[in-house]
């Protein structure tokens, strides 16, 4: 049971709240979910106000492991966000206008392939959801203070009001006041190349094929490199500045909408509703639990990754499944060491997984910003053969996707 404290009046008041999940976005509602699935209440607490308007596609790719994940928390749940997105038909990948690889995926639907829709649009019906099963909700409260014993968390906020529970799932994000306050650090590194990332529709956008698109050294962009992905009510173009680019300018909607008519001249009038600038960040917790193992790191709250490939989101569905498995095996004991061995199982397991698709990310950066001269030759001389030789079309194909080294083979999933 977690307990609530009220710091303006020193009241203490009983809720029959057992986890409590820190973070309203799609991976605290997938642990939520995950709970909720394992007979255990759940609190969602929430910095932000109900009703945040978040603007931008963001993480929009679901693969079709983690809508399994979903649908089995929840029947009916992969239905639900599968046809609420779109799923591409092929992808078709140029290098300085010409094509060297491309994919077909006319026979695909969200049930063996994935969906393609804004995140705000998944959080929808994620909490929805939540809701059905009955998971209650704290919005504007904002972690400040996090307090470990030996038998329970205590989550205070900046106006004295204290949460309490035997274990707490971080879902808060890159920014994660949670794992701050822990002191558990990020490593890795960052990327000094910038991208611009947009949300475009347009009439001209409108006639074509719904694929993913990749162009490494466009010409008509200086040889910029360029993805193009579809999702449900727009695409989302993603450019790739150069190192003396003036990114402010290329971020704003006057540079955005420059480029993109150089692109193609007909989208010289195309409707910009998002735009925004960012750097790779290649970055795992140090743990993922805390030394108690009664608070569980999910999300980008303990992992950062290059969002191509779409390993960041896909991956924290598979952390929260994973923390509600551990978490229910916890409780479900009365031997405190067999609880830890099971939260410390889960840190070990989704840390290495995180690891992995760190490394599978970096692969596919090295394709998109060669590091040395012999990677730069590496990646010419693959496209000089693709013409001839797939395998060197299909290896360009993996720096977008973020494939290069498959999945995990002891689980099949992120």
């Amino acid at each position: 049971m977690a307990w609530v404290w009220t710091g303006k009046q020193g009241q203490l008041v009983a809720k029959s709240v057992n986890i409590i999940v820190v973070g309203a976005g799609p991976v605290g509602l997938t642990a939520a979910l995950a709970l909720r699935a394992r007979g255990l209440p759940v609190l969602v607490v929430e910095a932000d106000a109900d009703g945040r308007q978040r603007p931008g596609s963001r993480a929009l790719f679901l693969h079709k492991e983690p809508l399994q994940i979903l649908d089995r928390m929840a029947p009916g749940l992969a239905k639900q966000i599968g046809e609420a997105g779109v799923t591409w038909r092929g992808a078709e990948f140029t290098y300085a206008n010409k094509l060297v690889y491309q994919r077909s995926f006319e026979r695909s639907s969200y049930l063996n392939y994935g969906t393609s829709l804004p995140q705000v649009d998944t959080e929808t019906i994620l909490y929805k959801a939540a809701l059905e099963a009955g998971v209650e909700f704290r919005w504007s409260f904002s972690v400040s203070t996090v307090q470990v014993g030996s038998e329970g968390v205590t989550l205070l906020n900046a106006e004295g009001e204290r949460l309490v529970a035997p274990y707490v799932v971080a879902a808060d994000g890159a920014r994660s006041s949670v794992r701050k306050a822990l002191g558990i650090p990020l490593q890795g590194s960052s990327s000094n190349t910038a991208y611009v990332i947009a949300d475009v529709s347009s009439p001209t956008l409108d006639a074509w094929p719904l694929k993913l698109y990749f162009h490494y050294r466009h010409k008509s962009l200086a040889g910029r490199n360029l993805l193009i992905l579809p999702f449900k009510g727009g695409w989302r173009f993603d450019l790739q500045c150069k190192a003396d680019d003036d990114v402010e300018f290329l971020g704003s909607p006057e540079g955005c909408r420059a480029w993109l008519s150089d692109f193609n001249h007909g989208l010289a009038d195309a409707e910009i509703t998002w735009v925004s600038t960012y750097r790779f960040r290649q970055l795992v917790a140090r743990d993922f639990t805390d030394d108690s193992g009664r608070i569980l790191l999910c999300g980008e709250a303990a992992h950062l990754f290059a969002p191509f490939g779409g390993r960041g989101l896909n991956s924290g569905i598979v952390d929260a499944d994973s923390a509600a498995v551990a978490i229910a095996t916890a409780m479900s004991s009365t031997d405190p060491a067999v609880a830890k061995m099971a939260t410390r199982h889960f840190a070990a397991d989704r840390h290495e997984a995180a690891e992995f698709n760190k490394s599978v990310a970096a692969s596919g950066l090295d394709r998109l910003s060669p590091p040395n001269v012999m990677a730069h030759a590496k990646r010419w001389a693959a496209a000089q053969l693709a013409p001839w030789v797939k395998s060197a079309g299909r290896w360009l194909s993996q720096g977008p996707t973020g494939v290069a080294h498959g999945r995990r083979e002891d689980s099949g999933i992120y």
